[in-house]
């Protein structure tokens, strides 16, 4: 009875958290907690950001890849009798190709002919042209409108170069395309403030020129 009368008299003795402390205890799990969101915030932007970049490069990548391909074999004239420049009506934001593809000496720009190779339908002339940040694709008596290859592109530049690597506006002396890109990528709740650009440049040679 002593025993329990002493431990009841210790418990009664001992006094509560007061308004004050419970306030201060109060701030500084709001500073921590605060802490830790910012943290979170601040890693799940570096996340998107990373995503968004990848994302970026690969989109990039393709339209250059399927770009270079179709420069570099420009020029496809078995006829070669009859001579044409591989790129026409160039500019600093588009450009022109074109192939004999049927072989019959002339650039057929309004129908469809058939590529003696592969057997499959296509246009002897494709254009090239960026549209505010888009850059479309129109492959002549195939497609009906331009064709979108890529969207977000913050820039498109290209550069034609002679067989001295010198700049040239001249059609017949083109023997490089340098094409410089700026592609951006744009989701997440952070991309308006924290976009993800990269830039890709590829140096294309004509092959048939």
């Amino acid at each position: 009875m002593k025993t329990l009368r002493r431990v009841l008299n210790v418990l009664g003795s001992q006094r509560g958290f007061t308004l004050a402390e419970l306030l201060v205890v109060t701030a500084l799990v709001g500073l921590v907690m605060a802490g830790v969101l910012s943290l979170l915030m601040s890693s799940n932007q570096s996340y998107q950001r990373g995503t968004n970049q990848v994302e970026a490069q690969q989109s990039g990548r393709v339209a250059m890849a399927r770009m270079a391909q179709e420069i570099r074999e420009a020029g496809y004239n078995p006829a070669s009798s009859v001579a044409f420049n591989p790129v026409i009506s160039f500019s600093a934001t588009g450009l022109t190709i074109q192939n004999d593809w049927n072989a019959n000496g002339a650039i057929d720009n309004t129908i469809t002919v058939t590529d003696p190779v592969k057997g499959t339908a296509r246009g002897e002339q494709v254009i090239y042209a960026l549209s505010g940040t888009t850059l479309t694709r129109r492959e002549m008596g195939v497609d009906a409108t331009p064709q979108i290859v890529i969207s977000g592109l913050q820039s498109l530049a290209f550069e034609y170069l002679d067989v001295n690597d010198t700049v040239t506006a001249t059609a017949a002396n083109i023997r490089t395309v340098v094409i410089t890109a700026t592609v951006s990528q744009f989701t997440g709740p952070s991309a308006a403030i924290n976009p993800a650009n990269v830039v890709l440049t590829n140096r294309i040679r004509l092959r048939n020129k």
